[in-house]
């Protein structure tokens, strides 16, 4: 499958060799890329590419994502600039502000100047690989002949920017390789996307030829559909929790099943704020029901305009491995991409 437009992404949560195993099981499979976030305290996630870099052929590989309040610049740039030596080739670097709820809370960490802050880390990095030495000057960031002490073998490594911002979103247009849009199939969600991605192309006088939009969907396969979706219930509370409201508007959850969701969680009424959520609300943010299902709604994620599709798979790794088979035994086989 040379031309398989699948990724796949997952939560590092079992010890390495697992982590290793699984990525090795979705490059026997045919999918295309394999990303790891940076956006929890699990183990480090360059660290555990290095290692599934050292013990993979094929597969291609991505940090998605990781973000310049966490790391300065010239340390995610001497992180990917390893990880594609190691890998030969193979690594995508993901950028994007970051888990604001669940990271840069708890570090004490505000999220301001969202965008100047990418547009900044991506200028710094992307002149690091090129082995240039850098001088910059920012409201965030400032080197003084800072360089790397080595020579990456690709100084134009792929960047994607992760968002479901509007102004995010028009900067990967603007300068990013392709973009990360998380849970954006429904509604007007990719078109919305789309159109702020051709609205940064057009300021910068770039060609969009070769860009790569991500759909990066949650996806459970299963013909026990009311099951699966109550058991996503609590992931919807904190998907609406986090928000922003109008982009979970825009993929067409219900603003009032909004207002009730957050009004419970204030007044620390969790099980009302998951009685609030409908089935709908579910299918609106992930890809969820049988093997036909999933395939009718990749079809129409595709004619929308993504390029290629990341499955987000979580739960014990033993369903990542299921979910990662039914894709491509089920799924697949019912495209026509």
């Amino acid at each position: 499958m040379d031309d398989f437009p699948f990724d796949f992404a997952f939560v590092p949560a079992g010890p390495p060799s697992e982590v290793i195993d699984l990525v090795r099981f979705g490059e026997a499979l045919g999918y295309r890329r394999a990303w790891i976030p940076d956006q929890t305290f699990h183990r480090d996630p360059f660290a555990l590419l290095s290692l599934v870099a050292a013990n993979t052929e094929r597969i291609q590989l991505g940090l998605g994502i990781t973000s310049p309040f966490t790391r300065l610049p010239v340390q995610i740039a001497r992180g990917a600039a390893t990880v594609d030596e190691i890998s030969g080739g193979r690594f995508s670097l993901g950028l994007g502000a970051g888990n604001a709820a669940h990271v840069l809370a708890p570090l004490g960490i505000p999220l301001e100047r969202a965008v100047g802050r990418l547009r900044d880390a991506m200028t710094i990095i992307r002149q690091l690989l090129r082995g240039e030495r850098v001088d910059f000057e920012g409201e965030d960031d400032r080197l003084r002949g800072v360089a790397l002490d080595f020579t990456p073998i690709r100084p134009a490594l792929p960047i994607y920017l992760g968002t479901r911002g509007a102004k995010t979103m028009a900067l990967a247009g603007e300068i990013a390789d392709g973009v990360l849009l998380e849970s954006l199939f429904h509604g007007d969600g990719l078109p919305f996307a789309l159109a702020n991605i051709r609205r940064g192309a057009e300021r910068a006088g770039r060609s969009l030829e070769g860009f790569d939009t991500v759909a990066w969907q949650m996806v459970r396969i299963t013909d026990d559909v009311e099951s699966a979706i109550a058991a996503q219930k609590p992931w919807m509370v904190r998907k609406i929790r986090v928000g922003p409201a109008d982009a979970l508007e825009r993929i067409g959850i219900d603003p009032a099943v909004i207002v009730t969701v957050n009004a419970c969680l204030d007044a620390g009424e969790e099980a009302a704020a998951l009685e609030a959520i409908t089935p709908e609300t579910v299918r609106c943010a992930m890809l969820i029901g049988s093997a036909e299902m999933v395939a009718e709604e990749v079809q129409r994620i595709f004619a929308k305009g993504a390029q290629s599709v990341c499955l987000m798979t979580f739960g014990p790794m033993a369903e990542l491995r299921t979910t990662l088979q039914q894709f491509v035994a089920d799924v697949y086989p019912r495209l026509t991409v």
